[in-house]
């Protein structure tokens, strides 16, 4: 009975991480789908409305509001950066260069600059997607089996 208790112990643990692993993966398609989306809208405001950049980026999923004091890039920067433990190190350089090429040029030019880079994050989306189709199971699976190995070793 002594030697139950931890085994159960490890076997949790280990299943919880598979769990935590598998759903990084799903906060990470959740996170570029939202840029996704932000992006789209931008571009929608933008189109029929003009006005800044900031003011097209407002209202945005994940409630940071974007100062027409402040400099465009810099804000985009923070955004991205307080969703980079989530990302994949591609996935932040793609988001980070929208922000170092936006601005330039007339309208016309940031509009299809806008719909390129959500191009580029719906496709990273799609990518995560397949990811965690492929992999989730897979992390849960491996995690639980090695709790389990142990658990046994433990016995």
């Amino acid at each position: 009975m002594l030697r139950t208790f931890p085994a159960i112990v490890v076997v949790i643990c280990a299943a919880l991480i598979g769990m935590s692993l598998s759903s990084r993966i799903l906060r990470r398609e959740k996170i570029l789908i939202q840029f996704s989306a932000m992006l789209r809208q931008a571009h929608t405001r933008l189109s029929y409305t003009g006005g800044t950049l900031s003011s097209a980026f407002n209202d945005n999923g994940f409630g940071f509001c974007f100062s027409d004091h402040e400099s465009f890039n810099v804000q985009w920067r923070a955004l991205v950066s307080g969703c980079q433990a989530e990302l994949r190190r591609r996935d932040a350089d793609i988001l980070i260069a929208f922000a170092n090429e936006i601005g330039e040029g007339d309208l016309n030019a940031q509009l299809s600059h806008i719909a390129l880079y959500q191009k580029l994050t719906e496709e990273r989306s799609l990518a995560a997607r397949e990811e965690y189709d492929t992999k989730a199971r897979l992390y849960r699976t491996l995690s639980f089996s090695a709790g389990l190995v142990i658990a046994m070793i433990l016995i």
